[in-house]
């Protein structure tokens, strides 16, 4: 049973208020392609809270991928793009979604979307910016303390890391390779221990690279004066 079944099912919160004077489009998922309860339940949920909403062209059986996806921007990122641009395209209203891939690859584009789930619970509007893989796994890592903590009066223990600096455009260029702040870590780490790499003679970076699992990493960095180090570039290789 999906979350969206089971808040039909208890009631919709009291608390939801939508937001008057404006009319979403519902974008179904190509997931949901197989679950035409599912679409038609969100629906009725939109309905119940009030909120205002508008049919696209390709839904219910004709839903299209997002661009998400089968993880088509590690192979053909030009591609992905096209692909969530068309989607984008299909409406000029915000989109309202239920799958939160789909959400964060409008945003991406720069698309406005909001989560039903946003909105039911008055969490975010549709202008906020896309996450970061980073931001994402930094979620899942705060949503998992706070169950296990809340619910099994269990902790999990804090990993120690670096102080790796990296600068927003930097992060979102890591995001785009599907690389993880937490990888140029590691790679760093190793190289400083080990003492391993080059230094580019030109601007006194250091280069170097580290195999976690099947992919090869590569980074250029340079320490600061507080033992900080600051990432310049990434690649990754495999």
């Amino acid at each position: 049973m999906f979350l969206t079944e089971v808040m039909e099912e208890w009631g919709i919160p009291e608390s939801v208020s939508a937001e008057s004077g404006v009319s979403y489009g519902i974008f179904d998922p190509c997931a949901s392609r197989e679950f035409p309860n599912l679409q038609e339940n969100v629906r009725r949920v939109a309905a119940q809270a009030g909120i205002s909403f508008e049919r696209l062209s390709y839904e219910g059986e004709k839903a299209r991928c997002c661009g998400y996806g089968g993880h088509i921007s590690i192979a053909a990122p030009g591609h992905t793009k096209y692909m969530t641009m068309s989607r984008a395209g299909e409406g000029d209203m915000p989109y309202l979604t239920y799958c939160v891939n789909c959400r964060e690859s409008f945003a991406g584009q720069e698309k406005e979307a909001v989560h039903i789930l946003d909105l039911l619970f008055d969490l975010e509007n549709a202008g906020r910016p896309a996450a970061t893989v980073t931001e994402r796994w930094a979620n899942r890592m705060t949503a998992a303390r706070e169950l296990l903590k809340n619910y099994w009066h269990e902790t999990m223990e804090e990993e120690e890391h670096m102080d790796l600096k990296v600068d927003k455009e930097l992060e979102r260029k890591l995001s785009d390779s599907q690389i993880l702040v937490s990888d140029m870590e590691q790679v760093i780490e190793a190289c400083e221990r080990e003492g391993r790499g080059a230094v580019d003679p030109e601007t006194g970076r250091r280069i170097g690279h580290l195999k976690i699992q099947n992919i090869t990493y590569w980074a250029e960095y340079e320490p600061f004066p507080e033992a900080a180090i600051s990432c310049g570039t990434a690649t990754r290789t495999g």
